[in-house]
């Protein structure tokens, strides 16, 4: 049942995620990204990286990758479509902060990617700019985790989060007491 769940909301939104904009686009993203269809993430980046697209000749979106002179499409159910030219396809270009939105919301996969090189990468960039908003997708990851080094990373990190983000004061608290005398905050 969640095989077509991101293409119904993709197509139920779709006049919002052809035009974005910040302030309301957020909800449509945070759909895709519960939605717990494996399509999900594929959609969310390559929306992000401008490779979600408009067939002219039908008005069908798909998934676009280069390939020799066009490009190679994708449904959004994620059956091969074949081949289109760039001229016959029209690009959507979110904006930054749009963008922002999805690499959000993207988190929370590349947290439980298969590669650990991925996931080690996401972590590197939560802590080089933490937001409140992956503290719910790390909590998330760190019981998948299976690499003892990233494991402990999660958890380290999820603590920090938890003692500057979390809106329970006891919670903050607890994470705060967790350091003890851990001199490398």
């Amino acid at each position: 049942a969640l095989a077509q769940e991101a293409a119904r909301i993709v197509e139920e939104n779709r006049a919002q995620i052809e035009k974005p904009s910040r302030q309301t686009i957020g909800p449509v993203i945070a759909a895709l990204a519960a939605s717990g269809d494996a399509m999900a993430d594929d959609i969310l980046a390559a929306w992000a990286d401008k490779r979600l697209v408009i067939r002219k000749s039908d008005g069908a979106l798909f998934l676009a990758v280069s390939e020799g002179d066009g490009y190679a499409l994708t449904g959004l159910d994620g059956t091969a479509a074949g081949t289109a030219a760039k001229g016959d396809l029209t690009e959507l270009k979110p904006n930054a902060g749009v963008r922002g939105l999805i690499a959000t919301a993207l988190v929370q996969f590349t947290l439980s990617d298969p590669d650990r090189s991925k996931r080690a990468a996401a972590l590197s960039s939560i802590a080089q700019d933490p937001t409140a908003e992956a503290l719910d997708p790390l909590r998330a990851a760190i019981a998948g985790e299976d690499d003892p080094a990233l494991k402990a990373q999660k958890e380290r990190l999820e603590r920090l989060l938890t003692l500057r983000f979390d809106p329970d004061s006891a919670a903050r608290v607890a994470a705060i007491d967790s350091f003890g005398a851990d001199l490398g905050l």
